[in-house]
């Protein structure tokens, strides 16, 4: 899923939007790099992650590489 394309970010949001659930960012060049988290509201973390204003790891990684260079999966 290319949550950077906003017709697919559209609707996953009106899909699932406001549930929780597990969801994994991976870098497209490198299987080896990626991320698993969860969220109780995809939505609000959807946009976290595309600010990628704190200073955890995988917005360190996220602001580095550019959020155009990951994946994303619901799980």
């Amino acid at each position: 899923m290319q949550f950077n394309e906003p017709s697919v970010r559209n609707k996953v949001l009106r899909d699932i939007g406001s549930k929780s659930g597990i969801y994994l960012l991976g870098l497209k060049d490198d299987p080896r790099v990626y991320y698993i988290g969860k969220t109780s509201n995809f939505r609000v973390r959807l946009y976290t992650h595309s600010q990628a204003k704190s200073h955890t790891k995988v917005h360190k990684l996220l602001k580095l590489a550019g959020l155009n260079r990951f994946y994303s999966a619901i799980l």
